[in-house]
């Protein structure tokens, strides 16, 4: 089933491209057609590129947009959103400018839910408003071209519904493919299990603290609970389990956290547990962290280096859970000092514009203990 998940997303991308590649040859063989100067060809041809751009930049947008304003209609509470790099935060009753970069998204909006009334709060809107607004724009741009017959115009018309259709598949038939769950895949996890409603707004106030400036560790225990365990086949549930992981690291019960992995990494292995892959990957990461400070085993970090996390790590290289991962392997497993210094620039480089100060706080003293340990 993820395999066929991973295909679809792939289909859909290949059919976007397609069409998008066709469209852009017919307007090419027109422009052939017209005779044009060369420098008006050229000219021409930057157009179509900007508009094939601008279409899919703009649909990104318009994504994120639907998530923000369906949420906002539902009662939920802004706190980021972001596209491409570029991220504007609530921090302290302000809207803040930071730059982030999440691996395998266009953009991201996140929201502070309302309470929970019963144990719900609305959530199918705030989730599928992205691919229905991709969807809603598509139509629009397509009932447009009954006014616009030819010329750039069209052809951006033409592109904004194509993308726009493309994405509202991708995003809103629910899959999971390349480690990341998506918009129609979550909707459907918080409609198959009551508890994973609550481990819903459990996430979103774990990021509300975090925007806030709350270390994970100070925030209630009870929001770390370990799900049960019929409900680690959901996704949304066997994000707490792994949010249980992240407050044993933050707490600095490293013993723990390595056991409480171990079991998690153990269980995607059986029909017992849905984690998403980006999730098995920071964790594993978390693991070779613990295992370096502690005991030092190198087969055990060898066995957790596979070739998918390495290149997962290179993906998302100016995380710092991924940097502070990087640096401790330069410092204790390849004994690099100098990797090690390279990679401790980068920290501070990226920490100076990161969007949570209290991750920054954590992974410094996880930066700071892996020293002390090569030091002894």
């Amino acid at each position: 089933m993820k395999k066929l998940q991973q295909y679809a997303s792939m289909i859909v991308f290949i059919l976007i491209g397609l069409g998008c590649g066709v469209l852009t040859a017919r307007e090419l063989d027109a422009m052939e057609a017209m005779d044009l100067p060369f420098g008006q060809y050229l000219l021409t041809l930057l157009g179509l590129l900007c508009a094939l751009y601008l279409a899919f930049f703009l649909q990104i947008i318009l994504h994120e947009a639907g998530h923000l304003v369906m949420g906002l209609l539902t009662g939920y509470r802004f706190s980021s959103f972001r596209i491409g790099s570029f991220m504007w935060i609530r921090q302290d009753g302000r809207i803040r400018f930071k730059r982030f970069t999440l691996a395998g998204t266009g953009g991201q909006c996140l929201l502070l839910p309302p309470p929970m009334q019963d144990g719900k709060i609305p959530y199918v809107l705030y989730n599928l408003g992205g691919p229905l607004a991709n969807l809603l724009t598509a139509l629009i741009c397509f009932a447009l071209l009954l006014l616009c017959k030819s010329g750039i115009l069209h052809f951006f018309l033409v592109l904004m519904g194509i993308i726009g259709i493309g994405f509202a598949l991708v995003n809103g038939i629910p899959m999971h493919a390349g480690g990341i769950a998506n918009d129609g895949y979550n909707a459907r996890s918080l409609g198959a299990n009551p508890n994973a409603l609550r481990a819903f707004w459990l996430q979103m106030k774990i990021n509300e603290g975090q925007a806030a400036g709350v270390r994970v560790k100070d925030m209630p225990p009870e929001w770390f609970a370990m799900p049960p365990r019929e409900d680690m086949t959901n996704t949304m549930c066997s994000a707490q389990a792994v949010m249980h992981a992240s407050w044993l690291m933050d707490r600095h019960e490293f013993p723990q956290a390595a056991q409480c992995i171990d079991a998690l990494l153990a269980d995607c292995k059986t029909p017992d547990a849905e984690i998403i892959g980006i999730y098995q990957h920071m964790m594993a990461c978390d693991r070779i962290f613990c295992e370096l400070v502690g005991s030092g085993d190198r087969d055990v970090v060898s066995r957790l280096l596979t070739k998918e996390l390495r290149t997962t790590m290179k993906q998302m290289a100016k995380m710092l859970p991924i940097i502070r991962t990087e640096y401790v392997l330069a410092l204790l497993y390849d004994q690099d000092l100098q990797a090690a210094q390279r990679w401790e620039a980068a920290f501070e480089k990226q920490a100076s514009k990161y969007p949570h100060p209290a991750e920054v706080q954590s992974e410094r003293e996880f930066m700071q203990m892996a020293k002390e340990k090569a030091a002894r």
